[in-house]
């Protein structure tokens, strides 16, 4: 049988034939498998982060896009604006509904950042802010909900 990994073969595994069993004079068929070792270790490395000892800092930010904006183009957006040590984006909320206009949609991401060396200052966190409402408006026309 094929063992795959994300639609591609990178091994296969089942049972040595009878007449070797035999000609073996083993008890029962062993279970034997081959592994392509380069498909597999890549994703199996581990990359080691520090972790900081400084506070982090969390900000959220709402938008409204249209209906048809692909959400997962927009939070790459908002990773991209907001790489720095430690960045984590989170999308919490796609809504759609009341307060929203018609053909549009509200995404709710958390932008939380932390550094392993220093604490961020308000002005340095405000400047990635606006560093990502900028790239937002530019690239889909997003705007700022209240």
């Amino acid at each position: 049988a094929n063992i795959l990994a994300n639609g591609k073969i990178i091994g296969f595994i089942g049972e040595l034939h009878p007449k070797l069993v035999q000609q073996y004079d083993l008890i029962q068929a062993p279970v034997l498998f081959e592994l392509d070792m380069q498909a597999v270790l890549p994703s199996r490395l581990t990359k080691y982060v520090e972790v900081s000892k400084f506070p982090f800092v969390s900000r959220d930010l709402a938008i409204l896009v249209d209906e048809q904006a692909a959400v997962a183009e927009i939070l790459h957006t908002v990773q991209g604006g907001a790489a720095k040590t430690g960045t984590q984006v989170i999308l919490f909320d796609i809504y759609r509904g009341q307060g929203v206009p018609k053909g549009k949609k509200s995404l709710a991401f958390r932008v939380v950042m932390q550094d392993t060396e220093r604490t961020f200052t308000d002005d340095e966190v405000d400047l990635v802010m606006a560093k990502i409402v900028d790239a937002l408006q530019g690239g889909y026309g997003a705007e700022l909900r209240s």
